[in-house]
């Protein structure tokens, strides 16, 4: 009898993001990993207002300040990153953002309910800053997996948010 010959087995296809770019792979994978940052500044204010008893007294004018100044905050953040964006500092960006988020957090704690309200605005500016630096930072490096595969980097990114 003649030896039949036998069918080469058919190796998997490895994907093609995997083989042509692994750093920029791993890159995508840190700035999706910021979205869970991102996710924690943007609702630190929402978050934090019973524990500075907002909720016990009537005058409600001091809250709507302090929304008022996070979001003063993110409009200037916002327009920060455009000229941060232009000059390609995109590192810079993410860097500055991590840096500002932290100083607010300190100022934040230094400046408990007895103190002046005036303090705990201007440490909610500055997050407001560092979140609005930080999500254009984070959008503008998922971008290469978000062109690749849109559904999925949306979904991760809205996960860890």
């Amino acid at each position: 009898m003649g030896s039949a010959a036998k069918p080469a087995a058919i190796a998997p296809e490895q994907p093609v993001i995997e083989e042509r770019f692994p750093r920029e792979r791993q890159a995508v994978r840190r700035a999706l990993a910021g979205f869970l940052l991102s996710g924690a500044l943007l609702s630190f204010l929402g978050a934090i207002l019973p524990a500075w008893q907002a909720h016990l007294t009537l005058d409600f004018t001091i809250v709507g300040k302090y929304f008022l100044g996070f979001g003063l905050g993110i409009v200037l953040g916002i327009r920060l990153a455009r000229a941060l964006i232009a000059a390609r500092a995109h590192t810079a960006m993410l860097i500055s953002a991590c840096a500002l988020a932290g100083a607010a957090f300190v100022l934040l704690i230094f400046v408990p309910p007895p103190s002046a309200p005036l303090w705990r605005l201007a440490g909610l500016f500055i997050l407001g800053l560092a979140a609005a630096l930080l999500n254009a930072g984070l959008f503008h490096a998922v971008l290469p997996l978000y062109q690749r595969d849109s559904a999925s980097t949306i979904n991760l990114a809205g996960a860890l948010f």
